[in-house]
C-alpha cells in the first residue's frame, strides 16, 4: 500500500491507530493521482526548462569565478 498525502489538514485527519479506515476515507481514484503526478512532472520539466533557457541565454564567458586568495601572515617567527 501506497499512501500519499500532501496536504496538511489531511495529514491531522490521519491516526496511527486506524491509519488504514481514516485512509479509506480521503482515498482518490487511482486514475486522479497518476494524471495529477503526470502533471506535476509536466509543471517540472516546464520550470526546468525555463531556468535552463534563462541561465544559457544569460551567460557570459568573461565572468571568471572567485577565487579565495591565501594570505601569509608572519609574526615573531610563526606563520598564520
Amino acid at each position: 500500500m501506497t499512501i500519499i498525502a500532501s496536504d496538511p489538514e489531511v495529514m491531522k485527519e490521519i491516526r496511527f491507530k486506524s491509519i488504514i479506515a481514516d485512509c479509506r476515507h480521503f482515498e482518490k481514484d487511482a486514475a486522479t493521482v497518476l494524471w495529477r503526478a503526470e502533471n506535476e512532472q509536466a509543471l517540472l520539466k516546464s520550470f526546468i526548462q525555463k531556468e535552463f533557457d534563462d541561465i544559457m541565454a544569460n551567460f557570459d564567458t568573461k565572468i571568471v569565478k572567485l577565487k579565495k586568495k591565501n594570505k601569509v601572515v608572519i609574526c615573531n617567527g610563526v606563520v598564520i
